[in-house]
């Protein structure tokens, strides 16, 4: 018989639940040290392409300093997907960061010893690049051993609302040590910054992993490929297994319609972050001097957008929460290429980091919700690939349009092609429908999921989601027959009984059904 843990039900005030992880002591620490650490990557992403921009006159270096940085991600994806599931995270995590600290350390010395020449800080950008591709999956999936199962879409949540607020007070500190001191500061504080994740990791205790034998005992029932026996009978090769990742992705329209969503942010919007430094060097009256209060509103419209996430998804799903950021976010952003005075940019720019959180947590909560365990380094690294090489190419392209045409005319070309994009969320059916993003599990096609009659339903205000109902004496009811239960898992996963019934924290989705069921010493630690 198959137990499974029972979760306290999520709250169910919207602007409470996207923060409730932050109420467990370890994952707490980490998000503070990574907040300091992201902050001070995003500070030399500003102070690199800055001195590129002044000192060549191009926003074609501007766009190759971002493109330097994000193509490693993408080269690196695989062994990087492979690492997340193979090796110690933590230990990855450490070696990657010091290695990220390391770079900034030898900026600084280049710096201070008067090396200016272009290509040689590109170099030392691309080098930065490559140790955080290397552990980009690996935080990931730490993310999802700190959290807690009822609260891993406050933690996936808060994990991208901090990558997104580092991405933006970065910036702003960076301005002001820019103007005030020099890049030589900026590069140090960069190195002190990034030194702060490797003190904190150390002290943060992760669940352990929960294979299939630890859930069903020797008898090894279970996922395929989980325990150790089985995992040295797998392809052991980089690519053959990524290739797995990417057939698996292939086969589920949640996933799919999820990094295309994150895609589509990544190379018409993310780009917005290089306009900033364009646009306060030559487009707006006032001058560099305005880079701290851009970039500070950015980061304000991603801290008032955290509570939104949370009561947004709640009301009318990811999928509704995608309908209505997604044209918003290209309105505001072309609204901002058509600002004139510093007030309204930066009013406008509160709009746009609002809608880039919000629209970036829909994909990268549906692909924490929907992947399976075992797969999940893997497409963990299709996902960072899909990001980082959307936001790279649109960084080239853009800042490339930029120089040819104008920045202001390809942030609103940027903004108009975002709101095109935006209408088939609304219209599309079949297999690509938006409500495909709704779903807590997602099924391969072919399974009874696509053949049956079951619906996706979006969460309601009790917390309830996907496919149940509740009963009148506060349970859950699933709303598929037994064979169309059958056909809603992942056919690879599972291979015990169906049982038709879920609490209302596995109708969240915070774990693949496959993990539902933990070793009791387990829970005794966790709880």
């Amino acid at each position: 018989m198959i137990s499974r843990r029972r979760h306290e039900p999520p709250p169910r005030h919207g602007p409470r639940r996207s923060v409730r992880a932050l109420g467990h002591r370890d994952f707490a620490l980490f998000w503070v040290a990574a907040l300091v650490t992201n902050s001070g990557s995003w500070l030399q992403n500003l102070a690199a392409p800055y001195v590129l921009y002044e000192s060549t006159g191009s926003a074609v270096w501007v766009g190759l300093a971002t493109t330097g940085q994000l193509v490693p991600y993408m080269l690196l994806g695989p062994v990087a997907g492979v690492l997340a599931e193979r090796a110690p995270l933590r230990r990855t995590l450490l070696i990657a960061q010091s290695a990220r600290a390391l770079t900034a350390l030898a900026m600084f010395v280049l710096w201070t010893a008067g090396v200016r020449q272009p290509l040689v800080l590109l170099l030392a950008v691309v080098a930065a690049g490559c140790a955080q591709g290397l552990s980009m999956p690996s935080w990931q999936a730490f993310v999802h051993r700190i959290a807690r199962p009822e609260d891993l879409a406050s933690a996936v949540t808060l994990n991208t609302a901090q990558f997104n607020l580092s991405r933006s007070f970065g910036p702003a500190v960076g301005g002001v040590v820019l103007v005030a001191w020099g890049p030589s500061w900026a590069f140090l504080l960069t190195f002190l910054a990034v030194s702060c994740v490797v003190v904190v990791l150390p002290a943060v205790r992760p669940a352990p992993p929960v294979t299939a034998a630890d859930a069903h005992g020797p008898t090894g029932t279970g996922r395929k490929g989980d325990t150790g026996e089985e995992r040295g009978a797998t392809d052991t090769r980089v690519l053959r297994q990524f290739t797995e990742a990417l057939s698996y992705t292939r086969g589920r329209p949640g996933l799919v319609l999820a990094l295309s969503l994150i895609a589509v942010v990544g190379l018409l919007g993310m780009p917005v972050f290089q306009h900033v430094i364009v646009f306060t060097g030559s487009v707006l009256p006032s001058g560099p001097a305005a880079l701290p209060l851009l970039y500070t509103a950015l980061g304000i419209g991603t801290v008032l957008a955290l509570p939104l996430v949370g009561r947004s998804e709640q009301r009318i799903g990811r999928a509704g929460s995608a309908r209505w950021s997604l044209p918003l976010y290209g309105l505001s952003l072309t609204a901002f290429g058509c600002s004139s005075t510093l007030w309204s940019a930066g009013a406008l720019l509160v709009v746009v980091g609002a809608c880039f959180l919000v629209s970036l947590s829909v994909g990268n909560n549906t692909v924490h919700l929907l992947v399976a365990d075992r797969m999940r380094g893997r497409v963990l690294a299709l996902s960072v690939m899909v990001y980082t090489g959307s936001t790279a190419t649109g960084a080239w392209l853009q800042g490339l349009l930029s120089d040819l045409v104008g920045a202001r005319e390809t942030v609103i070309a940027a903004g108009c092609a975002l709101v095109l994009v935006s209408v088939p969320l609304g219209y599309a059916r079949g297999r690509f429908s938006a409500h495909r993003l709704d779903g807590t599990r997602d099924a391969p096609v072919g399974s009874g999921a696509h053949r049956g009659t079951a619906r996706t339903v979006a969460p309601d205000r009790a917390g309830y989601s996907s496919g149940t109902v509740p009963r009148p004496g506060g349970t859950t009811m699933s709303e598929h027959t037994p064979s169309q239960a059958e056909g809603d898992r992942d056919e690879d996963e599972w291979t015990t009984p169906d049982v038709p019934h879920t609490t209302p924290s596995q109708a969240e989705g915070e774990r693949d059904p496959a993990d539902a069921t933990e070793p009791a010493h387990d829970n005794a630690e966790r709880g």
